[in-house]
């Protein structure tokens, strides 16, 4: 499989999961910070959505050069956060969002897409 494909299909994976994590906490967040809170929503995976798929480019580029493999996991890691540290920062400061939801659910879909962003990189370091 191409590294394209591979890269594709793991952006198709985290966005199923963002929505269906999306369609689980809507009532809980609406119920616990209002009416009108799941723009913030949105707006707080979405910021993970992109920092988790920009996080995975220097894994998917990989040229298959077996001896920086722990140096790549790490460029991955700090790209990571560093993309989910300036969205955080710009998401939370949007006026008419509510920061708290907007910071809760980084925090939130940042954990979980950690479990798909560390199996990626372990496919494509164990093909090195």
């Amino acid at each position: 499989m191409s590294a394209r494909i591979r890269y594709l299909k793991f952006v198709g994976v985290l966005a199923a999961i963002v929505l269906a994590l999306m369609l689980i906490g809507f009532l809980p967040t609406r119920a616990i910070a209002g009416e009108g809170t799941w723009p913030s929503m949105f707006v707080g995976c979405l910021v993970s959505l992109v920092a988790s798929a920009v996080g995975a480019v220097p894994l998917a580029m990989n040229s298959g050069d077996t001896s920086g493999g722990m140096q790549l996991a790490f460029m991955a890691m700090a790209i990571r956060l560093a993309a989910v540290v300036a969205g955080g920062v710009v998401a939370a400061s949007i006026p008419g969002l509510s920061a708290p939801v907007v910071l809760i659910w980084i925090a939130i879909s940042y954990m979980v897409l950690l479990i798909a962003d560390t199996r990626f990189g372990l496919t494509i370091l164990r093909a090195l």
